[in-house]
């Protein structure tokens, strides 16, 4: 069974430009509701793959697993959480042994942590940023 792992930075757009700017928000619940999605999406594939949610401190993973349906076996990293970018560098060194593909909701900041320790596994990201260069804008069910 192929596993897909799923970083989801709590954290990704909500800067200072949310409120000085005309910048989208990103919140906890946009969030949640995209990462749904790619799980959803990823029932597309036959066999459906595991998927392996990064942990985070806003436990936006944590809620995703225990809310997924029966047909997705999605399973919480077990590693632990700082609340910082070395939660998404830990994952991403995690995935880069363990998952055949990443779907990455975040922004430039998130991607390049992803980047810099992901190694040659295929990244899917998705922007919950601000003002993002690599994410881009997609339906999160597409992404899955």
């Amino acid at each position: 069974m192929a596993t897909v792992g799923l970083v989801v930075n709590p954290s990704a757009g909500r800067d200072i430009r949310r409120l000085t700017g005309g910048a989208s928000v990103s919140d906890r619940y946009a969030k949640l509701q995209t990462a749904r999605c790619v799980l959803r999406g990823l029932t597309s594939v036959d066999p459906t793959p595991r998927a392996l949610v990064m942990p985070d401190q806003g436990d936006v993973g944590a809620q995703l697993v225990e809310e997924s349906e029966a047909d997705v076996d999605a399973r919480l990293l077990d590693q632990p959480v700082e609340g910082s970018s070395a939660d998404t560098r830990t994952a991403a060194a995690r995935f880069r042994d363990v998952a055949d593909a990443v779907v990455v909701l975040g922004g430039d900041g998130t991607n390049r942590d992803v980047a810099a320790e992901i190694g040659d596994v295929p990244v899917a990201s998705v922007s919950t940023g601000t003002n993002n260069v690599v994410p881009t804008a997609i339906n999160g069910t597409t992404a899955g």
